[in-house]
């Protein structure tokens, strides 16, 4: 495995990681609106009255209450991971800019994703790079579909085939799934991009000190 792969498998795990914990949160909240397990095996257990019960069968009778208790706990989790999910996603949905039309221009999507940066080149250029590497892990699933072969086989897109995406994103603009989607993923990776600027410009500004001595 090249180092490549492993930090992408590794930038994977944590943001697995980091959902895994805002899920927690919401399913903590949501938890809250269900009876707990409990409740809902005797609920169970009070529609199926009127079985007969002998010394013969209450071991069957315990053995039958226990699984029932289990599936009834595993019902309730299955519900309360589904509304934690619904739940995350409300709140995104909540939590992202709200365009002022759809289809979304790309210029206005750069401006609600990257607030920070106010020129128009500078938005750009992330999204540029951002688009190579989707464009990048698209081929690579294309050609690799067993991820079998190296990331590394699939070549850096060229700069002709992100400007040919950019020519389609800037005349259809993105809709109301698209935004969201993009803005999800987009924004992820904008944090990601710029610490791997600056540990890049701080290992060439390391390299640069070390030959002004060395000379």
């Amino acid at each position: 495995m090249t180092p490549k792969m492993a930090k992408a498998m590794q930038d994977r795990l944590d943001e697995d990681s980091q959902i895994e914990k805002e899920l927690q949160k919401f399913r903590s909240m949501v938890s809250r609106r269900l009876p707990k397990t409990p409740v809902i095996a005797s609920m169970a257990a009070a529609l199926a009255h009127g079985r007969p019960i002998t010394s013969d069968s209450l071991k069957s009778i315990a053995e039958q209450a226990i699984e029932l208790f289990e599936i009834c706990e595993a019902a309730r989790k299955g519900k309360i991971d589904r509304l934690a999910l619904y739940a995350r996603a409300r709140a995104n949905a909540e939590a992202r800019p709200k365009p002022k039309k759809y289809p979304v221009s790309l210029d206005e999507f750069l401006r609600l994703a990257m607030p920070d940066k106010k020129r128009p080149e500078d938005r750009m250029k992330y999204y540029r790079e951002w688009l190579r590497g989707c464009i990048r892990t698209s081929k690579y699933l294309e050609a690799s579909p067993m991820r079998d072969k190296e990331y590394d086989s699939v070549p850096i897109p060229s700069d002709e085939e992100v400007a040919a995406v950019i020519a389609k994103d800037i005349q259809s603009g993105f809709n109301e799934a698209a935004y969201a989607n993009a803005y999800g993923f987009f924004t992820k990776w904008i944090p990601k991009y710029a610490a791997e600027n600056r540990r890049e410009r701080a290992s060439a500004g390391a390299k640069g000190k070390l030959k002004k001595k060395s000379g």
